[in-house]
C-alpha cells in the first residue's frame, strides 16, 4: 500500500518506527512459539518415559501456565502497538 504522506511534525517517521516495532514483535512471537514447542516436546518425552514420576507432569503443567502468561503479555504488547499505529495513521490521513 502506497500513500502519499506529507510529513507533519515527524508523524511519518514515528509511524515507520511503530511499524518496525510491530514487525519485530511478530517475529519474536514466532520465535518464542518455536522454542516453546521444542522445550515442551522435551518435557513431554520425559513424562512419557517416566509416567510414574509426578514431578515431570507438574513441571509440564507449570511450563504451560508460564508460557500462557508470556503469550498473553506478547499479545497485549502487539495490541498496544497496533492501537498506536491506528491512531498515528488516522492523524496522518486526516
Amino acid at each position: 500500500m502506497k500513500i502519499a504522506i506529507e510529513d507533519e511534525g515527524g508523524l511519518r517517521d514515528e509511524l515507520l518506527l511503530e511499524l518496525d516495532r510491530a514487525q519485530d514483535a511478530a517475529i519474536t512471537m514466532r520465535e518464542v512459539a518455536r522454542k516453546y514447542r521444542l522445550a515442551r516436546a522435551d518435557l513431554g518425552a520425559k513424562v512419557f518415559q517416566h509416567p510414574k514420576i509426578v514431578d515431570y507432569k507438574l513441571a509440564l503443567q507449570e511450563f504451560d501456565e508460564h508460557d500462557l502468561f508470556l503469550a498473553r503479555q506478547h499479545f497485549h504488547d502487539i495490541l498496544n502497538i497496533y492501537i498506536l499505529l491506528h491512531d498515528l495513521f488516522r492523524n496522518i490521513v486526516s
